[in-house]
């Protein structure tokens, strides 16, 4: 990763085993990436292995509340949810609780998302909506319109440890013009059990390697590169958006 140069990092979630355990941050994320965040400034949203630990809110001083909040960085605004919080492990792919008007993280994701002037719009979290392997979420759909109407072009999410991308979805169907693509990065490891044995309907392309991704932006294209631990790229996309907000992909 830190051969690639990047300006920022986002990372989506289980950087740990254990977040309860101490020496679990320096094992699996500190120590490893020491030489990458000497200077490489990052975000992370929470997982569930990082069980909502103290040590995620002494170690990280993201923007209030800092389970989910937003930045800008050049023509992108970010959003990051707390999918740990909205889903319960124990509820899904299911859950009762109510994303809606009254649901603070919903209201503020409403909010974020109306007021953002941004070119490009990304959220990112950690349970997938869609993935044809283990552990989709489907509850979290509640929240597609909402992508949807104040013009998300990409999510990513984790959780299932494979890499995932989806065709453009918008109301529940593949659209060419105005869809949002679905990233699954769970590339810290691979986990090819965990893949259907077929595709789903809303699956692009997939692949069980440990991997990270490469996004380039510029006013009207964004680059997605897929590359595995080995240097060799295995997945790219490009969408590109014209003056009214429609997009091309290719």
């Amino acid at each position: 990763m830190k051969q690639y140069r990047p300006d920022i990092a986002l990372f989506v979630g289980d950087v740990v085993n254990d977040g309860k355990n101490d020496e679990d941050w320096n094992t699996y994320f500190f120590g490893p990436g020491r030489d990458f965040f000497v200077d490489t400034p990052f975000y992370s949203c929470l997982g569930n292995h990082e069980d909502n630990a103290s040590w995620y809110y002494n170690l990280f001083a993201f923007p209030e509340p800092r389970n989910y909040y937003s930045f800008n960085y050049g023509d992108v605004h970010f959003v990051c949810l707390d999918s740990t919080d909205l889903i319960k492990e124990k509820d899904y792919p299911y859950s009762s609780g109510v994303m809606g008007p009254g649901n603070p993280q919903y209201d503020f994701l409403v909010r974020d998302l109306e007021s953002s002037s941004a070119r490009w719009n990304i959220v990112f979290f950690h349970y997938p909506p869609y993935v044809s392997g283990g552990y989709q979420v489907e509850a979290l759909r509640q929240l597609c319109p909402v992508f949807e109407e104040y013009g998300v072009d990409l999510v990513m999410n984790s959780h299932t440890i494979v890499y995932e991308r989806s065709h453009p979805l918008r109301d529940g169907i593949i659209d060419y013009d105005h869809g949002i693509v679905y990233i699954v990065a769970g590339g810290a490891g691979a986990m090819p059990d965990w893949l259907l044995p077929k595709r789903e309907w809303h699956t692009s392309q997939s692949l069980a390697v440990p991997h990270f991704l490469q996004v380039v932006v510029t006013t009207d294209r964004l680059e997605l590169r897929a590359v595995d631990d080995q240097g060799w790229l295995f997945d790219q996309l490009q969408i590109r958006k014209n003056t009214e907000g429609r997009r091309d992909f290719i």
